[in-house]
């Protein structure tokens, strides 16, 4: 699967109700925390799965009043962002939809999002949140599950967090 085609559409949701269609969003990434040991000079290693802050952004130009009840509620709330990417066939140049989901469990930074108001333009809204929970799909395959709470730290089917679980 090639994830470097055009995106064709793109929808958000909050606790399961649609707010947006062709919305923008910005996916979490995720950064291990580190140690640097003393070896030859330093030598910087991650500390098993402990991860940075996972964030995420959304940006909605022009926004009604209940989507922007949804997002800026002050709760932790379950986002999905679905966009519908063009894929191409390497060998035949065959074009076809493929579906990228990302599924977050989040909380707002912000009681209220910064907002873009040019004369003349609708009015842009980037909302951000913390990320506890993120599960990304595309075309129907998991390609990352990461839990903070439940320590669960799963790419491409593989549990990188499972031995640290099983020592604690």
């Amino acid at each position: 699967m090639n994830l470097s085609g055009p995106i064709a559409a793109s929808s958000a949701r909050v606790n399961g109700k649609l707010i947006g269609s062709d919305v923008s969003f910005t996916l979490p990434g995720i950064a291990l925390l580190t140690h640097d040991f003393q070896a030859s000079g330093t030598f910087t290693v991650p500390i098993g799965t402990l991860m940075e802050n996972m964030s995420t952004k959304v940006t909605m130009a022009g926004i009604s009043h209940e989507a922007f009840s949804a997002l800026a509620a002050p709760v932790t709330k379950d986002l999905e962002f679905r966009a519908a990417q063009v894929d191409m066939a390497e060998r035949t140049g065959d074009t076809a939809p493929v579906g990228i989901a990302a599924l977050m469990r989040a909380v707002p930074t912000a009681m209220l999002p910064e907002m873009s108001i040019t004369p003349g333009e609708a009015g842009e809204h980037e909302f951000e949140f913390s990320v506890s929970r993120l599960e990304l799909l595309a075309g129907n395959k998991q390609i990352a599950l990461i839990d903070r709470l439940q320590g669960i730290c799963k790419i491409n089917g593989v549990d990188y967090a499972k031995n640290y679980r099983s020592l604690v």
